[in-house]
C-alpha cells in the first residue's frame, strides 16, 4: 500500500475505538480472507502455503470460516481448502515415525514439551510446519508499515498528527513497545511524544481505577462514580490488549 493510502487508513483508524494499528492489522486480515474466498480458493500457490503452515492459526481459521458462512451461507471454500489439507496431513501421519530420543523421565519430557509449545516452528518432525500462517504474515506486514508511517508523520508533521493522536484511544502496549524499542532511533521526537502521552494516560487511568475501588467500599457507597472512573478499567485493558474498550463488556470485538 502506498504512503498516502496508508496515511488515510491510519487517520481513519485513529478516529475509531481501540488501538489503531491493531485495527489496521484486523482490516488487512479481513481483506486477505475476502480476497481468498472470492478468487484464490483453488490457487496453487495459496494451497502450497496453507499446506506448508498446516492451515491458518486458530484466530484466522475462525475468521476464515465465519466470514464465508456469514457472507455466502455455506462453507464451500473452507471445505475445499481443508479437505486438501486433511489429505496432506493423512499422508504425513501415515508416514510418521517416532523420533529417536534418549529416555529423559517425566520432568525432562515436560520441559521439552514446553519448549516445543513456545517454539513450534523449530521442530523438525513430520508434523512440523515450514511456514507461518499466511494471514498473520500479510496482516502483520500491513500493521508494521502502518506503524512506521505513524512514527514518521508524528515526527515530521507534528502539529496535526499530535492532536489527532491525543484524541484517539492510543496505541496498545505491544505496538508501543515496537515504537520505543525499534523505531525510536529513526524517529526520536515521535518516540518521546508516545512515551509521555502513554504516561499521562496510565497515570489518569490509575487514579480513576483507585477511586473506582475506593468508592466500592461500604463506607463510601454514597459517593457518585464518574464516567471516567467507570470506564478506566476498560481503557486500561484496551491498552494492554489492543481490543476496543467496549469488548470487555459486550463479549465482542
Amino acid at each position: 500500500m502506498s504512503f498516502s493510502l496508508t496515511v488515510i487508513e491510519i487517520k481513519e483508524a485513529l478516529r475509531q475505538t481501540g488501538c489503531p494499528i491493531c485495527r489496521v492489522y484486523q482490516q488487512a486480515a479481513n481483506r486477505y480472507i475476502r480476497h481468498l474466498l472470492w478468487e484464490n480458493v483453488n490457487d496453487f500457490d495459496t494451497r502450497k502455503w496453507i499446506i506448508a503452515s498446516l492451515g491458518y492459526c486458530p484466530e484466522h481459521t475462525l475468521l476464515f470460516a465465519t466470514t464465508e458462512y456469514s457472507e455466502y451461507g455455506d462453507a464451500m471454500g473452507v471445505s475445499i481448502i481443508y479437505e486438501n489439507l486433511a489429505q496432506a496431513l493423512i499422508y504425513r501421519l501415515e508416514n510418521w515415525q517416532p523420533p529417536q530420543q534418549h529416555h529423559q523421565g517425566i520432568p525432562g519430557l515436560l520441559e521439552q514439551a514446553v519448549r516445543w509449545i513456545e517454539n513450534p516452528d523449530k521442530s523438525t518432525t513430520t508434523l512440523s510446519t515450514q511456514a507461518t500462517c499466511r494471514v498473520c504474515q500479510v496482516a502483520g506486514a500491513s500493521a508494521a508499515h502502518a506503524l512506521s508511517t505513524l512514527m514518521e508523520v508524528l515526527d515530521t508533521q507534528a502539529g496535526e498528527w499530535l492532536r489527532l493522536y491525543r484524541n484517539s484511544k492510543g496505541l496498545c502496549l505491544r505496538h508501543l513497545r515496537i515504537c520505543l524499542e525499534q523505531w525510536s532511533p529513526n524517529y526520536p521526537a515521535a518516540a518521546e511524544f508516545l512515551r509521555q502521552d502513554t504516561l499521562q494516560r496510565l497515570h489518569r487511568w490509575m487514579v480513576d481505577m483507585s477511586e473506582y475501588v475506593r468508592k466500592h467500599a461500604w463506607d463510601n457507597r454514597h459517593e457518585t462514580m464518574t464516567d471516567a472512573e467507570n470506564l478506566a478499567w476498560q481503557r486500561t485493558l484496551s491498552f494492554f490488549t489492543g481490543y476496543p474498550p467496549e469488548t470487555f463488556t459486550t463479549n465482542g470485538k
